[in-house]
């Protein structure tokens, strides 16, 4: 997953270092050039090792918010649905290419739906990008990729993502979720 911090440089989510010393993921660093996103130095932190930092200060809202998106994605991978609802807000609006779902009753039952029917599903965040960040809410774009097996066939796809992420007693939950190709 690629994340895109704010004003800051796009990297690579799913392949965070562990710690500041851990210089590997510049290989993985996205350029202007094939995203169109322009960057500015990398953080001396990732967002994974950032929030594992018991002892530092609270990590910038950017990183808050994009360890959040990538704790949705590792939930989504995970195909339980009692895994990701207590990541989705109870009023949340999903907006699918099958359909919309509103509340998490309807939005599980999508998801169940979409587990069951791609078998061992890998769902990917990329070029995550901010368009909107305060204490309370956050609206990212972005794009995703998946690959599983549909009917005993390989089966890959892509599209655009929006999600607005909302803080609720303390903790971010999706709001709103679009997904299209």
């Amino acid at each position: 997953m690629f994340a895109y911090l704010g004003h800051g440089a796009t990297i690579c989510v799913s392949q965070l270092i562990a710690t500041e010393d851990d210089m590997k993921l510049l290989p993985n660093i996205i350029d202007s050039e094939s995203t169109g996103i322009s960057s500015t130095p990398l953080p001396k932190y990732s967002a994974q090792a950032a929030a594992k930092r018991q002892n530092d200060a609270m990590p910038d809202l950017a990183t808050e918010v994009t360890t959040f998106m990538a704790e949705y994605e590792r939930a989504a991978n995970s195909h339980d649905v009692e895994r990701v609802l207590p990541l989705i807000a109870d009023d949340a609006t999903y907006w699918f290419t099958d359909g919309s779902y509103r509340g998490r009753e309807e939005i599980a039952g999508a998801l169940e739906r979409t587990f069951g029917t791609i078998h061992g599903e890998v769902y990917e965040i990329r070029n995550l990008e901010w368009v909107t960040l305060t204490d309370g809410h956050a609206a990212c774009r972005y794009r995703f990729r998946w690959r599983g097996v549909v009917d005993g066939q390989r089966r890959s796809g892509r599209g655009r993502g929006t999600n607005v992420p909302v803080k609720r007693n303390g903790a971010w939950q999706v709001q709103h979720e679009h997904l299209s190709y």
